[in-house]
């Protein structure tokens, strides 16, 4: 599933067999209706965020980054924007796995997102702060910011949070 650093290598990442999601999408997995997503499609209350995923992610830009630079320099911009976002949003929010307001504000959008897309579980992340939240209409998981956390998602009969 893209998420908002990594779309300009797309066609790198499908090129060698990798299946890439745009948008979310429903799986049903164990007899459950499934949402994976990549988590700033349903983040609420961010509309400065939402404005700069539509221009980043807008047409005319994919042709500037497809065709007049070449991979180094997009990834060079992109390596740049991401720490930029990265210091922004830790001195604006701190250490993202210690911030309880943007784990709340995340149960908030994944409640929401379980009524809209009519789903039982919601696996996403973009919020960097690991949870594994179950009420009783929905569960909802994160992994966090992996090479903070290190854990994964293992799904089989049931969904853990596993140490790598």
């Amino acid at each position: 599933i893209q998420g908002n650093h990594d779309f300009h290598i797309e066609e790198l990442l499908i090129s060698n067999g990798i299946t890439v999601k745009k948008k979310p999408f429903v799986e049903i997995i164990n007899d459950k209706k499934v949402l994976l997503c990549h988590g700033d499609e349903i983040e609420i209350d961010n509309l400065s965020y939402q404005l700069w995923r539509t221009f980043i992610r807008s047409f005319p830009l994919a042709l500037v980054s497809k065709y007049i630079f070449n991979y180094r320099i997009v990834k060079w911009i992109g390596d740049y924007l991401s720490q930029k976002s990265r210091n922004r949003n830790e001195k604006r929010y701190g250490h993202s796995q210690e911030n309880l307001s943007i784990r709340d504000k995340f149960r908030r959008c994944a409640k929401i997102a379980a009524k809209e897309y009519n789903v039982d579980i919601i696996i996403c992340g973009h919020s960097h702060f690991m949870d594994n939240y179950h009420e009783e209409s929905f569960s909802y998981f994160n992994c966090g910011y992996v090479p903070n956390t290190q854990k994964y998602l293992r799904i089989d009969s049931d969904y853990q949070l596993c140490d790598l």
